[in-house]
């Protein structure tokens, strides 16, 4: 990159040069930019103004503005994911937000197991291994340790063939600073990681997260560390005080620019249930792709793993039976019955009705009592 860079000299419209120079420099120009890592896009858009601007090309009648026939005719590469669907292309930036205590850094170790083994990741697709950096501060390293090893005797791994690596936490740096700035991005290149997770954002900058150009900074500077390196980033972040109402989104703590900055954001918050572990991501913003539903996940209590589940599923007909059982093995009001599995299974009404139907001729029969009124008896 170094010998492009320095021979690049800006263009200096009064010297009188041919077209053959014109066009050399216009190559130039374009293995300087693909040297930087801009996309495929930013690199036509800036050649399409460079070559107005030197007469290579017919005029605009403005050049602040692309003449969009000539958008019509740009064809750009298919973009590469690290996670498919749309959810972290590559060179992007996701980020994972929720409550204290979700278990966010967690499924972040787990995530990056998968991205390292090429593994798909709760029906998302990874189609190829990532060697990826963990750049984590909150959890001991000691904490991180047996969760990983208890991860990968799961998966019946032996081996990450170095695809996994994590960062020294006794080096930190304030991503305001622009000496530490350089550290990060030293760290980064230095590592030869495609994928970097950083866990968490409050720890990367000493910026007030409410201060909007402030956060920009801070965040524009992964966008630089991914465009230098060639990487991706997925960053940890937290939800703010919890306020009744409030969607999802405006959950995510801080500036409205840390939600502007990325491609994907993805809450983990907790669904409760007295008998399993459950987290559900809701997908709050995918700039690259389709809208996705949300995926509910199980928690496997011994190895921190999680499984995508099935909300109908949540709840067996063996515990509808074992709800009537503890109502004496039989009920008179359909009412009675959904009231208790709600209580017991911390779930909807909706819901409820549909766990009980699933059970009827399984585990209870149903029996009518007056008028449209529905009972139950265990089997």
């Amino acid at each position: 990159m170094g010998e492009t860079q320095k021979e690049m000299k800006p263009f200096d419209p009064k010297r009188k040069v041919t077209k053959a120079e014109l066009l050399n420099q216009a190559d130039r120009y374009e293995a300087f930019l693909k040297e930087r890592s801009y996309s495929q896009q930013e690199i036509q858009s800036s050649l399409i103004y460079f070559k107005e601007t030197v007469g290579l090309l017919p005029e605009s009648d403005d050049l602040n503005f692309i003449n969009a026939e000539k958008v019509k005719t740009m064809e750009f590469k298919k973009q590469e994911e690290v996670i498919g669907k749309g959810i972290l292309p590559k060179g992007g930036g996701l980020i994972l937000v929720g409550p204290s205590g979700v278990g966010k850094s967690m499924m972040t170790l787990e995530i990056s197991i998968h991205l390292a083994m090429g593994w798909d990741l709760y029906d998302l697709p990874i189609e190829k291994p990532w060697k990826t950096l963990i750049i984590q501060f909150e959890n001991p390293e000691r904490t991180q340790n047996y969760r990983l090893q208890k991860m990968l005797k799961h998966f019946m791994v032996d081996s990450l063939n170095r695809n996994l690596i994590v960062s020294n936490q006794k080096l930190r740096f304030d991503l305001k600073l622009k000496k530490d700035r350089e550290k990060a991005l030293n760290l980064v290149r230095k590592s030869g990681a495609e994928v970097i997770l950083y866990d968490p954002l409050q720890s990367l900058h000493s910026e007030s997260e409410n201060d909007n150009i402030g956060m920009r900074q801070v965040l524009d500077t992964i966008t630089h560390i991914n465009r230098e390196c060639n990487t991706s980033g997925l960053i940890v972040h937290h939800f703010g005080k919890p306020n009744e109402g409030y969607e999802l989104d405006h959950r995510v703590r801080g500036a409205s620019s840390i939600k502007d900055w990325a491609d994907t954001i993805i809450a983990i918050t907790k669904k409760p249930d007295s008998h399993k572990i459950l987290r559900k991501l809701n997908f709050i913003k995918v700039r690259n792709g389709p809208e996705h539903q949300p995926i509910l996940l199980e928690r496997d209590t011994k190895y921190f793993t999680h499984s995508v589940v099935e909300e109908e599923t949540l709840v067996s007909p063996q515990r509808i039976a074992e709800v009537l059982q503890s109502l004496g093995g039989r009920v008179g009001s359909q009412t009675q019955l959904i009231e208790e599995v709600v209580k017991d299974a911390e779930c909807s009404k909706r819901s409820a009705i549909k766990y009980i139907k699933g059970a009827v001729g399984i585990t209870l029969n149903e029996f009518k009592t007056s008028g449209k009124s529905k009972g139950y008896q265990a089997k």
